[in-house]
């Protein structure tokens, strides 16, 4: 169908922007960096959609992604021995995205109507720009996102209070406890790695972990949950490994040791606890959320449907686990982004991919459904992965 003139926002106020989400019906609204949703069918919806233009939308993928993550550095401070972003423990001007073309990616975000930025890097902070860029977005009402280490804000928390106060979430990367932690990110850190977490979560109160289970790790999960707890982070997401970059890994013995993993976390979850929030992906039913979510019964649905991955450079793929170059779908300083999001075939064809047999009719919201990762484990986008119901056997 042709593309409509107008997708983007509609400054309804001073600080409030609004557009219709196409495929759900809903509102989504932003204020003061946050993003909320006007349900259809309430009173607020009929209100607010009166100051809306009119545009019907009828293919199955939104005509706007509900986010962008960008790559605002390729360099970190740390080098951790899974990084499925193959992330250099150096810095120089070549590793970094200048502001100039991340303003060109936020203004073309804000114009087309993303609600949402995720910045990751390597480690963000280690851009000098990163704040500044930060800054910009916020001018312009986005929410943001990232993915950090903490270290950088976390020692200089002053300099970059602001910064990390623009964030609806930080998520930061905790893959250890101790001497394990240090092993895994090449630096004796931990310590201040804690001080870190706790001062931002202190000072900002919206710090989720996130930790790769992995072979090394699997069996103490336990100690990760208690490390949530001692920072005050409001949850903790559980994953699976990303075959990519230095993340070099065994199917066979790598899935087994998901029922190490199961068994560590089920010692805390226990009916009094734990304290804080779980999003466990390899086994959703022992994830402990306090909001319920929604089910998104397409597998792998946001992959081709709802977010891109930009790369320091420019390159734009599916998503971030996909950044391999047989899956590129182009450049953003080259192309139009949003004509690629209309007519790539790679889209096209990830949209239309066909779940696994043993998955039709499964409603649980886990990793497996990711079509990346089926991808990087399997080669095919419809391939199937190993199960928690079935014991990661099948």
């Amino acid at each position: 169908m042709n593309e409509p003139n107008h997708y983007g926002f509609t400054r309804i106020q001073d600080d409030v922007l609004a557009r219709n989400d196409f495929i759900r019906g809903d509102i989504i609204f932003l204020h003061q960096n946050r993003l909320r949703r006007i349900r259809r069918g309430t009173e607020s919806h009929e209100a607010v959609s009166r100051l809306l233009p009119k545009i019907a939308w009828s293919e199955k993928f939104p005509p706007v992604p509900n986010s962008i993550q960008i790559q605002v550095t390729k360099a970190c401070n740390l080098s951790c021995s899974f990084c499925y972003a193959n992330a250099i423990n150096a810095s120089s001007s070549e590793a970094h995205m200048t502001f100039a073309n991340a303003k060109r990616l936020i203004d073309t975000a804000f114009n087309w109507g993303v609600p949402q930025l995720q910045w990751v890097g390597g480690e963000a902070f280690v851009n000098k720009d990163f704040p500044k860029i930060v800054e910009y977005a916020q001018s312009l009402g986005l929410v943001q996102n990232i993915i950090t280490n903490g270290i950088i804000p976390g020692v200089r928390p002053k300099k970059f209070m602001n910064t990390l106060r623009a964030f609806s979430t930080i998520q930061v990367s905790a893959n250890a406890v101790g001497d394990s932690y240090n092993i895994i990110v090449g630096k004796s850190v931990y310590e201040k790695f804690v001080q870190s977490v706790k001062l931002i979560n202190d000072s900002c109160g919206n710090v989720w972990l996130s930790c790769v289970v992995t072979r090394k790790n699997a069996r103490s999960l336990n100690q990760i949950v208690s490390l949530g707890e001692l920072v005050g982070a409001r949850g903790i997401t559980f994953g699976i490994l990303a075959k990519q970059g230095r993340a070099v890994a065994n199917a066979m013995n790598y899935f087994e040791c998901l029922n190490w993993a199961r068994e560590s976390l089920n010692s805390v979850l226990t009916s009094d606890g734990p304290a804080i929030e779980i999003d466990c992906h390899f086994d959703p039913t022992m994830s402990r959320l306090q909001k319920a979510q929604s089910v998104e019964k397409r597998h792998g649905g946001y992959e081709g449907h709802s977010i891109l991955f930009i790369n320091k450079d420019g390159d734009i793929y599916p998503f971030p686990l996909l950044e391999m170059n047989s899956l590129k779908l182009g450049n953003a300083f080259i192309d139009d982004l949003r004509q690629l999001w209309f007519s790539s075939e790679l889209l096209t064809s990830l949209r239309a991919a066909a779940d696994p047999l043993l998955c039709e009719g499964c409603d649980s919201d886990c990793s497996f459904r990711s079509r990346s990762l089926r991808y990087l484990w399997t080669g095919s986008f419809s391939g199937k992965l190993p199960c928690y119901r079935f014991d990661f056997k099948k």
